[in-house]
């Protein structure tokens, strides 16, 4: 796997970015943010952003989408901190309990099960009402029923989300332009699907706020990572963040990666974003490169505990101690996050992914696959999408 600059393992950064900002754990984000902009790693770091934000954020701070493009407009002059900004107002929204797993619930239960939920009756814009089929869609999405909603998903769903959204149209229709965006991975077509249906469908609106302030405290926070290599280390990977998302986090307790700092650093190396810059093709070059950079900071002659900041055993224990760690490990990132679009929708999801066998594809690749392979048309055939009634009963006496 290859390495930062201060030789993290690049996946297990972008991992523990990622658990930070879930956690709130301000300063640790920013230093995660930092490792992976000074490894050549800001693209990267955006495109996580972007995908924590859909996932675990989304119609809860709406705000932060419109930061996120007014700040990345023009990838060539986006500043550090404005990248610290936008980590920093996850994480704060966080700790204020701002943030939905919606669209993340609603991806994996859509995977799960068939809703047994019904429309009722409502009256639908005038460009709406001679809808056919998909006007079911649209009555769910306006009556706030998002688990039917995403398993009727229509092929004329982004015209009916936008005649929706009323004073979120503006941000329903960038979603549906996303795929245009140089920051644009392919797999993300369903999540952006799954939030631009949440925000039309939540029955609250939070109003756009103008762009946060760094916390004080936060302010020039890099700088007490500025020293040499290994006390630049400051933080060491969360044991709790490595299952599933990282090349370790596959591994059992019983094998270490330890080797990559203990002789086989010059392999580790291959492949890095930051160290390939560095001409190590012949043997001067190869002396001259490590002269230069690893003077007095050798991994081999580091402590063991200053290694295991970035390099240790993995989390995988024999026996059927492994499906409890997983189930203990989706529940300590996703749990504490509420799902504000249907009820118990993130344990359902924790649930789902806990029968899951551990594979090597990251999770947004593995719900794409899924969703491709998966025929909603023939899903939908056994349910019933007719309006319903609502059935006043007599007082009792």
């Amino acid at each position: 796997m290859p390495l930062t600059c201060n030789l993290y393992r690049e996946d297990e950064v972008v991992s523990a970015l990622q658990y930070s900002i879930l956690k709130g754990r301000l300063k640790e984000s920013i230093f995660w943010a930092h490792e992976m902009i000074h490894s050549n790693m800001s693209g990267e770091l955006l495109q996580t952003l972007f995908w924590l934000w859909m996932n675990f954020f989304g119609s809860a701070h709406l705000s932060w989408y419109t930061w996120f493009h007014e700040i990345t407009a023009n990838l060539e002059s986006v500043e550090e901190n404005d990248i610290y900004l936008l980590v920093v107002s996850l994480g704060r929204a966080t700790v204020n309990k701002r943030n939905d797993s919606t669209v993340f619930a609603l991806l994996l239960v859509g995977l799960s099960r068939v809703p047994t939920d019904r429309v009722g009756f409502v009256v639908l814009p005038p460009n709406l009402r001679a809808l056919g089929v998909s006007k079911t869609f649209a009555i769910a999405v306006k009556q706030g029923k998002l688990e039917l909603a995403w398993s009727l998903w229509p092929n004329d769903a982004w015209f009916i989300l936008k005649e929706l959204a009323k004073e979120h149209s503006d941000i329903v229709d960038r979603l549906s332009k996303e795929d245009k965006s140089c920051m644009w991975k392919s797999e993300w077509i369903w999540p952006v699907r799954a939030l631009a249906l949440t925000i039309v469908g939540s029955l609250s609106r939070p109003v756009l706020k103008e762009k946060e302030e760094m916390i004080a405290e936060l302010v020039d926070c890099t700088q007490d990572w500025a020293g040499p290599m290994r006390s630049a280390r400051a933080y060491s990977i969360p044991d709790d963040c490595l299952h599933w998302f990282t090349k370790r986090g596959n591994m059992p307790t019983t094998k270490s990666t330890e080797h990559e700092l203990k002789g086989g650093l010059e392999q580790a190396l291959n492949g890095s974003q930051f160290w390939d810059d560095f001409d190590r093709t012949s043997s001067d070059a190869r002396e001259n490169f490590f002269d230069t950079y690893f003077t007095s900071d050798i991994p081999d002659e580091w402590s063991s505990i200053d290694r295991m900041k970035s390099h240790g055993y993995g989390v995988i224990p024999p026996g059927k101690n492994g499906d409890i760690m997983r189930s203990q490990t989706f529940a300590r990132w996703f749990q504490q996050i509420p799902s504000k679009g249907f009820w118990n929708g993130i344990e359902l999801a924790i649930t789902y992914l806990t029968q899951i066998p551990c594979c090597e594809s990251d999770l947004s690749s593995l719900i794409n696959t899924a969703y491709e392979d998966l025929d909603i048309s023939k899903r939908i055939e056994g349910l019933d999408i007719r309006p319903v009634k609502r059935m006043m009963l007599p007082p009792s006496t």
